[in-house]
């Protein structure tokens, strides 16, 4: 209660600055607000989440008449009527929208031309140690693939070979057999991973009676078959939290908020990279594994199971034809590894900026800890010097990034904080 309260009064604090004069003071107040808002939004999400899982075990299937009705009150929600093609005009006819959502993916998913990230992969050292790709490339054993379907969350949504991961571990006694040695025929190379690795695309809405592409969230539904990712990425690494760079992210806008006009200007940066996973090019990726230091068989497997897929969308239940991608990882894919890998990338290209003196940290807190980046999964928050070759030379890496992996800057959801001590007004 004390949080919803929170937030409702900061959304009013919003529409009150909203009638002010314009001023630095304003401007710097709602940039605040909007920070904060972003913040417990962020908050939210791990809040809700944890919440439907609590939910579910209390719950299980003993409210039969409750869950029907949420699933049919889903399934409306969700129903899509029609799409608007690039001209702005309506399709409404099945086989028309099911078309245009086909070739909006299937342009989404063909590579672009990216840069060959030569002065990047110059400047890494190998993090990945002999033992550790030895550890890798060990034979793979029966028991190791029990333990990875057993491991599967039970119900979550089902491929398009119709069954979810609870069929495979309630009837194991039946079909294990079979299974283990397809999983192991593929992981010991004798078998090719691409007889399993179709996915459906569906699509979520973002808001009510959504018409165009980018107004839904798709969702990937695939069949059921710490020493390389720095500290400043605290999303999936086992011993870390998200959270954990939520609150370094407040102490030092709290920081910003009390710097003195003597001390160093400095802004902050909240950056979001539209569609992320599906940008992700794959020969990045590959040349990525190999810098950091993977073997060659190992990052052979992985980009077996990555360039083998097919997808198929699915409009209303009915799918529509089959595409091969050039790019993009499965935000269901059971590599979520990966993508910190790429954006490791990310955080090496603000790393040689600093060896090379185009970039510099901020610090902050009594024992003067210097901060360049704080990543959370896809979304970062970037700090620098407030000055123009400051704004420009971060600009710079971004660009970089962005012609590396062919990833694109989502300006909707740019934000950029300055410290107290920055004058606007006067600011080049």
């Amino acid at each position: 209660m004390e949080k919803d309260q929170r937030t409702e009064g900061l959304n009013r604090r919003l529409l009150e600055l909203g009638d002010y004069e314009i001023s630095d003071a304003i401007l710097e107040e709602i940039t605040e607000i909007k920070l904060e808002l972003n913040f417990e939004a962020d908050r939210d999400k791990l809040f809700l989440k944890q919440m439907a899982k609590v939910n579910w075990l209390r719950l299980g299937d003993r409210n039969t008449t409750f869950f029907y009705k949420s699933a049919t009150y889903r399934r409306r929600k969700n129903m899509i009527k029609g799409l608007e093609n690039e001209d702005g005009i309506l399709i409404t006819d099945e086989e028309e929208v099911s078309n245009l959502a086909t070739e909006y993916f299937n342009d989404l998913f063909s590579s672009k031309q990216v840069s060959n990230c030569e002065r990047l992969f110059d400047s890494f050292s190998p993090c990945i140690k002999e033992e550790h790709n030895v550890m890798l490339m060990k034979y793979f054993k029966e028991e190791e693939v029990v333990k990875a379907i057993k491991s599967i969350a039970p119900l979550k949504a089902l491929g398009q070979d119709g069954f979810p991961a609870i069929f495979y571990q309630k009837y194991w006694h039946i079909i294990g057999k079979e299974v283990t040695g397809f999983c192991l025929d593929v992981l010991n190379g004798r078998r090719n991973v691409g007889e399993i690795n179709n996915t459906n695309i569906v699509l979520i809405p973002k808001e009510k009676s959504a018409k165009s592409m980018n107004k839904f969230r798709p969702i990937s539904l695939c069949n059921v078959l710490d020493g390389c990712i720095e500290e400043t990425q605290r999303a999936f690494v086992p011993g870390r939290q998200i959270t954990d760079n939520i609150f370094v992210a407040y102490e030092v806008l709290h920081s910003f908020k009390k710097r003195r006009s003597n001390s160093k200007k400095s802004f902050t940066l909240k950056l979001d990279m539209s569609k992320a996973y599906d940008r992700i090019e794959w020969s990045f990726l590959e040349k990525m594994m190999r810098n950091i230091g993977f073997c060659e068989d190992w990052i052979s497997i992985i980009m077996k199971c990555i360039t083998s897929v097919v997808y198929t969308v699915g409009i209303n239940g009915k799918n529509g034809e089959q595409f091969r991608p050039q790019r993009g990882l499965r935000q269901g894919d059971p590599f979520p590894y990966l993508f910190l890998i790429c954006v490791e990338g990310f955080s090496r290209l603000i790393e040689l900026a600093k060896r090379e003196g185009r970039l510099s940290r901020t610090n902050v807190g009594r024992g003067n800890v210097s901060i360049s980046h704080l990543f959370f999964a896809d979304d970062s928050i970037l700090f620098g010097e407030a000055s123009i070759d400051g704004a420009n030379n971060l600009k710079r890496v971004i660009k970089d990034y962005e012609e590396d992996l062919g990833q694109l800057v989502n300006f909707d959801k740019l934000l950029i904080y300055f410290s107290g001590n920055v004058d606007l007004a006067t600011q080049d």
